[in-house]
Order: structure tokens, then sequence, then C-alpha cells
């Protein structure tokens, strides 16, 4: 419709030859138009041409209309029409013959009525005109369809040329493409796949007019298969008459999903898309770049480029270091300590002729020191004042020699230790070199001062501006491509606590955006600035897609405000934390001449203060993580930004010094230029980036990019940036390196996340979001409503905490005293939704009537029954919650509720062929298999045996066994174990015909590996171990893990199918049977649940003695599940382990034996002598510590 209505607009220009090709460029839709059955009217507006204007000059449009609900003007889309002197489009070869794109058809040929009725199932309805696509058939190298005006609107064609029918099903041809290539080419098998958010026309390049449309045309679309993701698509178009020539040829189409996963959701609003709109440049569309740090030595020719000029020494001290007095050999005619002031007679006491040099040690601050803020007063600031005052008093025009020296802020070489106190110096020097191109600027990082060497040896200071002198030689670095390492498990929790310094800014409201929506993590914003109506939108908004954030004013210059926000958070029950996020920065961008010294350390602290406060106050816990954001302006030479560039420095330094020092991962990433985001999306900022050849990072690729980076790997440090073209000598481009830790195994073993199968799956993953619906916050916030109501019917809503942060039930309390646990775990994820306050009393906005909370759980149940992936799983938390009250008096037990006559109906039917269960256990399956293949293929006559843990009603059996049959001669067994022999009949019964290397037994885990073990025969003899929901059903994890290790052989293979969050249905259901409490090892366990985070499942394998641990369905985690695959160490653990499971259970029965003993002595003592009695038990009791 749009192009067709510019068409005519553009008709109307009268200065245009009728012999012209049209051209619209670069469309923006900025809002969906929508019409509900009646006449809508939207309007064309042209920008006039001025006079004498060329009729090719390219004129601006906009598409407007009224809202009807407002009824203000709106503008639904904007660009510009040109004419071109007719021709051939650029790049394309305009004919194709009508046998070639016939032939095309015949390859994966899709009818469109099938095409049609697989959209149907997900939910897009087309009306009778729209219905014109006829047939399409599809390659690797695109897709080309047959495409027919509907008869009932033929007649209409002569009247617009454009036909807004035939291009919408050019354009349903790039879905139709989108949809084979993320779920295969069979319609009939997408109505379970459909991708939850469903995308629209964002923009467009250019659409070429070359001819009118026929009534039946062909399509070819061709995709920028790099660029797809989940969220956006890109695409080109070209549309051929009956002949093979070519009518309209549509470049850059682009779609974008609605944020939220919600198709009914109206457009948000508009500011970003208008950025994008003025953005008319490929700054929008360069691709990401990954870089990381590289230093390089110094070409030897690129030295000695210093003169012999006498030298003015700058330093922090009354008098030089010695160290430099030397180095210098006589040539220092000036000391001037940087306290002093630099005022008209300090000035005009410099030579003229002489060299600068400012020379700053590395001092003794410890990382946690606010004294390493005060030294910026005495560093950097101070050196910033010198150098405007030299500019003022002329030497701006002197070709003046300017040399830094700093000691350790560069980790050069890996056991480099940092000291980042003077490390904002190198900011300031590079942007110095920016913005006074003819002075000579150099830094040079020593490890000491006694290390630096003379000047003659110093770098040539041509191009590059930092270097550092190790081992003898000197070093420059560079920015270069890097590929990320391989999947590990995310630091992100399900669930988790973060604090964002900056959040409410654009990078961190993007970062908040993606924890929430996929994480539905708590998340605080903290920020100088008071609360207020932008704030509360983006709260808001947020809101709907999960826990809404929380805003504290804070200003992190000032330790003691952050603290109080800390103290704050503990009111609010957010006393564990499990991030921390810097995400503030200042800009004021002026050159160093102009720029005060307020100004100047404005920006500074809001990297330098604000970075050693948040270290202080917020990570001395039990973190995860901590995050700082920086900027790739810290590898240029950014003119007019002395002051962010030396922050950014500061911080570069300091997190890498934190990162030594903390248990927990310091992660930084320099970020490049967010256009369309953040403090610079400005136009002015967009012209400038754009003229450096500096391309806009976008959103949803920036955290995508950011999620893999945030995992427990090797890697502290990365930047991430779009470029248009190469940015001189900072950023190099050699061919991409994945730097995987030494010792990595690589050998056959190793699960192939890359492969095929894997690909998959991952690209499944969005289309199973719809069927997560039990982790719906609608359906927990409903859910937990009911449980507030519960327990204020028992007396037990919590009245207070104690000291150690438990919440405490009145004295009234009718809970039972098995339901301890679960109390807690309720009264935390209540205060969580905010249904109860810090001290447990229902909080004011959620205190309504005891029929709310009724009302608001029957409309949920009633709502999901109608999702069949969902009904079975509300079906049972309807069962539980409708008997909650005498579950928790005691007088009913769990059992009976969700195991009504011994039937496995209601619990069952929640994980029996469910998209999700489904999904995860073709992933257990998936590494099979792959395991296998690769196993036959290395080892010829390989027999491999294979051991299932727990394997039930064989849920995953049924997915690994059907897939092992085409290697029945390479299977020697496969081992089916449970501890009830019921379920070990099933599977004979089941599979037993098909499987003729399956065979059963009774297995428990948690048994002592010792050499009365009842399977001792079988230790050390299986190639794979796999365990799918079960492994956290244990008491102590890690015994359990050595226990399966014990079956496996040297270089056998794990394979685990495991919960990844604690949510509230599994609390609400499960969380009602004693055995999900019955875990001793709760420090590592997802706190109120017994599952395992991915980044404790690794910990936990490797101290097991496991390698190589992979989550190779990493990004399906928010589903609730992981698959994880590691390798067995490939050294002689097994004696050790059973040396250690004997010891445990000696030491174990001389426990009972002493229980026993000491209860006989007890009752001896009562019948004989009182004297010797208590004397020869304690003989036995030494004894006895003596042989443990």
């Amino acid at each position: 419709m749009t192009f067709e209505l510019l068409r005519a607009a553009a008709m109307t220009d009268a200065a245009v030859p009728d012999e012209a090709r049209l051209q619209i460029e670069h469309v923006v839709w900025l809002r969906p138009v929508i019409c509900d059955g009646e006449a809508l009217s939207l309007c064309v507006e042209l920008a006039a041409r001025g006079v004498g204007q060329d009729w090719r000059a390219p004129v601006a449009f906009r598409l407007t209309g009224v809202d009807d609900a407002t009824n203000e003007r709106v503008m639904f889309a904007e660009g510009a029409l040109a004419f071109e002197a007719s021709g051939k489009v650029d790049g394309t070869d305009g004919w194709i013959a009508p046998e070639a794109l016939r032939q095309a058809l015949t390859e994966n040929r899709i009818d469109g009525a099938d095409w049609y009725r697989g959209i149907a199932a997900g939910r897009v309805q087309y009306g009778p005109t729209y219905l014109g696509l006829v047939e399409a058939g599809w390659n690797d190298m695109g897709l080309t369809a047959r495409v027919r005006l509907p008869e009932s609107v033929s007649s209409s064609l002569a009247t617009f040329p454009l036909h807004p029918a035939l291009l919408d099903c050019a354009l349903q041809a790039s879905v139709l493409l989108d949809r084979v290539r993320r779920h295969g080419g069979d319609p009939g098998q997408w109505s379970g796949m459909m991708p939850a958010r469903q995308k629209l026309p964002f923009f467009v390049e250019r659409v070429d007019v070359l001819a009118p449309l026929e009534a039946e045309v062909w399509v070819r679309v061709q995709g920028h298969e790099p660029v797809a993701t989940a969220r956006e698509a890109r695409y080109d178009i070209f549309v051929h008459g009956a002949s093979g020539a070519l009518l309209v040829a549509i470049r850059e189409f682009v779609t974008r999903a609605l944020p939220g996963g919600n198709e009914d959701r109206a457009l948000p609003a508009p500011n970003p898309i208008e950025m994008a709109a003025q953005q008319k440049n490929d700054a929008d569309t360069a691709p990401l770049h990954t870089l990381t740090i590289a230093w390089t030595p110094l070409d030897e020719r690129r030295e000695a480029g210093v003169s012999t000029a006498p030298i003015v020494l700058f330093g922090i001290g009354e008098v030089p270091p010695a160290e430099l007095v030397a180095c210098f050999a006589g040539r220092v005619v000036r000391y001037v300590p940087l306290r002093s002031e630099p005022d008209g007679p300090a000035l005009a006491a410099l030579p003229a002729d002489a060299a600068l040099v400012f020379a700053l040690p590395a001092g003794a601050a410890r990382i946690d020191d606010a004294a390493l803020i005060d030294a910026q007063r005495d560093g950097v600031v101070a050196v910033f004042r010198w150098l405007r005052a030299l500019i003022g008093h002329g030497f701006e025009q002197v070709d003046l020699d300017c040399t830094f020296v700093v000691e350790r802020t560069q980790r050069v070489r890996a056991g480099d230790s940092i000291a980042p106190v003077h490390a904002g110096l190198i900011g300031l020097a590079q942007s110095l070199a920016g913005e006074y191109g003819h002075w000579r600027v150099r830094l040079l990082d020593v490890g000491g001062f006694a290390d630096l060497p003379t000047p003659a040896g110093w770098p040539n200071a041509e191009g590059k501006v930092v270097f550092a002198w190790r081992d003898g030689r000197w070093f420059t670095r560079s920015l270069v491509e890097t590929a990320m390492p391989t999947s590990c498990p995310t630091l992100y929790r399900q669930g988790g606590h973060y604090v964002v310094l900056g959040g409410a800014g654009g990078i961190g409201r993007t970062w908040t955006e993606t924890m929430i929506r996929d994480y539905r993590a708590r998340v605080v914003w903290l920020g100088r600035k008071p609360r207020n109506r932008e704030i509360d939108d983006e709260i808001a908004r947020l809101g709907k897609l999960g826990p809404a954030p929380i805003y504290l004013q804070a200003d992190a210059t000032d330790p003691a405000s952050l603290r109080r926000a800390r103290h704050r958070l503990t009111e609010l029950g957010l006393d564990t934390l499990h991030g921390v996020v810097h995400s503030a920065l200042v800009l004021d961008d002026r050159g160093i001449a102009a720029m005060s010294d307020a100004q100047f350390a404005r920006a500074l602290d809001a990297k330098v203060a604000t970075s050693v406060n948040l270290a202080r106050v917020f990570g001395d816990g039990d973190l995860d993580f901590m995050l700082f954001y920086s900027g790739t302006i810290s590898f240029v030479n950014p003119a007019g930004q002395s002051n962010y560039a030396a922050g950014c420095s500061f911080q570069d330094a300091y997190a890498m010094a934190l990162a030594d020092q903390r248990r927990c991962a310091v992660k930084l990433v320099h970020w490049g230029y967010w256009g369309h985001v953040g403090a610079v999306a400005t136009p002015e900022y967009r012209r400038r980036m754009a003229a450096a050849g500096v391309g806009s990072v976008e959103p949803e690729a920036a955290m995508q990019r950011l999620a893999q980076f945030m995992q427990d790997n090797h890697r502290r440090q990365i930047a991430i940036e779009s470029r248009l073209r190469a940015r001189g000598a900072a950023i190099d481009t050699p061919q991409a390196t994945d730097a995987r830790p030494a010792g990595t195994p690589t050998d056959a073993h190793r699960s192939h996340p890359d492969a095929q199968g894997w690909s998959r799956l991952l690209q499944r993953v969005d289309a199973l979001r719809e069927h997560n619906g039990l982790r719906d916050p609608v359906v927990e916030h409903a859910a937990l409503l009911m449980v507030r109501q519960v327990l204020g019917a028992l007396d037990a809503l919590p009245v207070d905490r104690t000291h150690d942060g438990a919440y405490r039930a009145g004295p009234r309390s009718r809970l039972a005293a098995i339901y301890e646990r679960w109390y807690q775990e309720s009264c935390r994820q209540l205060q969580l939704h905010a249904l109860i306050d810090v001290s447990g009393g229902a909080t004011g906005h959620a205190t309504r009537a005891t029929e709310d909370a009724h009302a608001a759980w029957a409309r949920v149940r009633d709502h999901y029954r109608a999702h069949l992936s969902v009904r079975a799983g509300i079906e049972l938390m309807d069962a539980c919650l409708r008997n909650l009250p005498a579950i928790l008096r005691g007088e009913l037990a769990a059992t009976t509720v969700m195991f009504p006559d011994s039937s496995m109906r209601l619990v069952e039917n929640v994980h029996r062929n469910h998209p999700i269960a489904d999904y995860f256990n073709e992933g257990v399956a998936e590494a099979v298999i792959d395991h296998v293949r690769h196993r036959v293929a290395r080892e010829r006559g390989v027999r491999l045996r294979i051991l299932e843990i727990g394997a039930g009603t064989g849920g995953t059996s049924s997915k690994v066994l059907p897939n092992l049959l085409p290697w029945r001669e390479q299977i020697e067994e496969y081992r089916y174990t449970d501890l009830s022999k019921s379920f070990l009949f099933y599977a004979e019964d089941t599979y037993g015909a098909d499987a003729p290397f399956l065979k059963t037994a009774i297995l428990d885990i948690e048994a002592p590996t010792t050499d009365d073990h009842p399977h001792a025969d079988k230790f050390g003899s299986y190639d794979m171990v796999i365990a799918a929901n079960v492994l956290h059903a244990t008491r102590d994890i890690g015994r359990t893990l050595r226990h399966a290790k014990a079956f496996m052989r040297d270089g056998g293979v794990l394979v685990l199918n495991e919960m990844s969050e604690n949510c509230a249905f599994s609390h609400l259901t499960f969380g009602l049977l004693e055995g999900w409490w019955r875990y001793d090892d709760e420090p590592v366990r997802i706190p109120g649940c017994p599952g395992l985070s991915p980044l404790e499942w690794r910990r936990q394998l490797e101290r097991a003695g496991f390698v190589d641990v992979q989550f190779p369905l990493g990004d399906a985690q928010p589903l609730g599940q992981q698959v994880i695959v590691a390798q067995c160490r490939q050294r002689a653990w097994l004696r050790a382990e059973r040396d250690e499971a004997r010891g445990a259970a000696a030491a174990h029965r001389h426990r009972a034996w002493l229980r026993r003993r000491a209860r006989t002595d007890t009752r001896d003592a009562a019948r004989g002598s009182p004297a010797d009695r208590p004397g020869r038990c304690r003989s036995r009791t030494q004894l006895l510590r003596h042989r443990t």
C-alpha cells in the first residue's frame, strides 16, 4: 500500500519527464497503519522543490494520518522520492529467462495453499485480496515464487500499477523464506514452531520502479543470512514479469519483531526509529565486530624518535625521582611539581625548545582504597591543568615533544600486575594527540621508572601514542578481530538480583530489558537525578515484561550515598545480589583549551570515583560478576573528549586490576558508538561518527554479543563496535582468532556444538517460548496471590525476620513444621512480587478482598486451559492451590493431591509430549548421537557401552534409543536403570524388541562406590552416562557426580538434562513434596530449589574430575532446562575415589558403632560406678578418633 501511494504522489510532480524511473529511498515505517473496517484517510506530504532544483534531486516525503483515539496527526512512514533516467538497475541482471524461473519452482516446492494454512496456524490471517502466492521453491540461495493477482481485484491493476496485493505477496515471499530457514520447508510442521514475535516492516533502503506490475509475476527473494536473527531479517526482493523482465527491485527490506513477544501490542513510541530515519547512511546496517587487545613488538626502526633537546620534567613529589634523573643523564633543565600553580611566571620560566616529560609513579594505594580517587587531583587532573595552561601560553604554536611516563597501567604479558591509579593519563594523552596533531605525543608504560630506557631508545611518536616497555622491547597495542569462545555457562541467573549504576540511561535500559524479558531478573537502577516521569514511564514499560526495575537516587561519587542505597536494598529484601553493572558516564565535549577544571573532573569522576566506590560498597558480597561499560574511545585519539577518555582509561585498568583480586568474574566491555539509544544518540553525533567511518551498535545484536561474553569463560575484556571502514592504526583486522585456554580438550570425545543437529535445535528456541506459559509472570503473580491468602488464613504471614534474614511467622501460625523450607522460599517469592513488605505484612497496593486472589487465579487458569501445552501444568497447580491449606496444616499429604489414587495422570501429563520437554530430550539424544557418530568414525570395531541413570518412564530414552538403532552393531550395551523395578519392566516391554542391546538394572546412584557395591564390576566400563532430571534429587551433588564418574571410562562423556531455574510453578507443585528438599548442600543450589545454575554445574563437574564442560543449548536455558555435556578427565582418579568412599563408609560405620556403645555405656553408668564408666567411654572415643 505504501509504495503505490508514493508512486501516485510522485506522479503529481510536473517537472519529472514521463520516461523517468522512480526510486523510493530510505523508507522507515514508524508505526503500523491499523484499519478496523472503516475507511482511513492517509496523506502523502512531499517537500517542495527549490527554485531551479534538478528534477533528479531527492524529495522528502511523510505518510501521515489522524489518530482516532487522540484526533492528532501522526506519521506512519517517511523517506525520500527520487527519479533517474530510464536504464538497468545497478547490481542486477535485469532479465531472467522464464524457463529458469519455472525451474526454480521445482526445487523444494511449497504450494501456496499450504503456506497460508501454515501461517494461519500461527495466528496470521490474510484477507482474500492478499492470497495471491500460488507456489514457491527454495534453496540455499533464496526463494522463487509465482504470484497472481486474485480475480476479484484484477480489474484494478490498470488503476494501481504497483498493486498493493501483488507487492504484499512479494513481501510474503520474504516471510516464507524466513520460515523455511528457521523451521524447515514443510508448512504442516509449523503450527508448533511459529515464532512468538511477529515481524513487521521496518526499513527499505531503495525501491526501483522500472515498469508497471502484471497480473501474474515472478518474485525472487535473496536473504542476507549473516544479518538474520530472531528479531530481524533483511532481504532483497526482485519482481519479474511473465517475459522475465525486471519490473520492481526492492533493496534491503528489513523486518523487525515486535518487542516483548506479544503480537497484539502496538509498536512503542517511535523515538529510536525516528533517529534511524534521520541516519540516511550505512552506519545503521554495518556489522558488529568483536575485538580484543593485542600487544605486538615494535619494529626497531620506529625507535630512536626523540631529539637531544633539554627536558622539563613534571612529577608528583617535590623532588624528581632519582631513577629518572639518572635515565635522562643531565638533560633535565627544570623539575616542576604538578602541585604547583601553572601561573604566568612558572610558564615563562619553561625553555621554549625543551621536551616535556610528565612522570607519574604507580603508588601504593590498594584496589579498594579511596586514595585512588584522591590521587587523581595530583595526577591526571594536575597534568590537565598544566597542559591547558601551556596551550594558553602559546605552546599551541610550537612543535612540542610531549611524553608521559606511567608505571604498570597495562597488562602486556599474562603475569603483569596492574596499578590503575594514573591510567587516566592514557586517555588524556591520546586526546591531546588528536587535538594537536603537530605535537609529538607518546605515552610510555614501564614496569618501573628504573626500567625506562634512555630517551635515545624511545619510540617514534608517529601515528601511535601508547607504548609499553617489557622484556627489553617496546610493544604497541591495537584492537584485533577475535572469535567468541565456545559456549559456557552463563553468568546470568534466572530471577537474579542486579544493581546497575546508570541503569536509567539508554544502554542500561537495554540491558535491563534483556534481563527482565529473558531471565525475569530483579534489577535496581542507581542514578544521580531524582525520579521523574521519563523514568516512571520506562519502569512501567519494562514492568509489563516481568519484575519492574527499582529506581534509587544515589550519587556514586559519594560512598555514603551508595551505602544508604545498599541499606535500602536490604529493607526491600534484596540483600543478596548476584551482579553489579557500571553503566554511568558524563559527556561534556570540548577541547582541552576550552575545558574548565570542573568540566574535566566531573566527567572523570563519573568513571573513577564511581568505579572505586561501587566496588567498595557492592563488590564485597558473593557476586557472580561485576560488569563495567567503557568505550572504544580508549583506543583512538579522541579530540575534544579528554575528560571522558581519561575516565575510560582509568576504568579499563581498574576493572582488570579488580579482576585479579575478586573471586567473582570481573568483565569489561568497550562499547562502540550507540547511535539509537544512550547519551550520544543525536543527529550531530551520528554525522560525526559516520564521517569517521563508525557505524551504530544496534541494541538487539549488542545484547546477543554481550550474552556470549557474559559466560563463565576466560575472557575478561572485549570491544564491540560497528565499523564502516577501518579506523586507522588503532584497529587492525587480522584473521579472527578463538582464544581457547591452553589445555582444553579438542579430541573426538568432545561434543560439537556447531554441528548441524545443534543448529537445527537452536533455531527452534524462539518458537518454543509460546509453550512456556507456566513461567508467565502473570501466572506466577496470580498463583502467589493465592499463596498469600492461604498464609494469611493460617496466621502464617511473616511478622519479621531473624538476624540471619529468615522469615518468622507469628505465634498463632498453624503451618506444619515440615514445610519450613517451603515457607521461607514462598516468602521470598512473595516479596519479589511485592506482595508482602519487608516485615512480612501484605503491602498496601496488594491488600484486597479475599475473593480477588480467587478471581485473579481463575482468570489465569481458564485462559491457559485453552493452551494444550500448558493445560496439564495449570491443572496440577490448580489442584495444589485448592488443597494448599490442608497440605500446609499437615492434614493432607501433597502426594495424595498430586498422585490421586496412586495415579501418575496429573504429573505425567505435565511433561508427556510437551514441546519443551521433548526439545531438551532431543538435545540429550543429539549429544549422544554426536559422540557415537564420532567414535564410530574414529575407532574401527568400537563397541560402546551407555548407562542411563534414573531413566524412569523413559522420556529421554524414547528420544535416544530410536536414534541409536543405525549403530546397533556398535552398541554393546545400553543399561537402563532406576530405583523401581516397575520402570525396568516398562522399558523391556517398550524398547526391548527393537533394541537388542538394552539391559536393565536397579541402581542407587547415592550408594558409596565401594568394592561391595552391587555393580562394582561395572566401574570404569561405560563410554557414556546419561542422566535426565535426576542428579539434582540427591543429597550431595558433588558426591553424586563422583559416583557417576566411577562408572565411566577415562575420556567418557557425561550428558545431563537438568532444570536451570527456580520458578513458581515448580515451587507450588513439586516443592510441596518432601523429596524436593532432601538436599544437604544448600549453598551450591539455586536458592529455594534443588537445581543448580549453569555456573555451579561447571564448578561441581570440574571439582569431580570432569573437563570440557559445555552447554550446547545455552540459548535455550530461559525455557527452564539445560543440557550439559562433560568429559571424564583422562587420568586415573578411580582408585582415589574408591579409597575416599571406603574411608567415608568406614567412618560412618564407626560413628554408628560409637553411638550404640555410648547408649550402652549410659545404661551401664546408671547401674555401675560413676567414677570409671565415663572414663572408659572417653578412652573409646579417643581410640575411635585415632582410627578414623
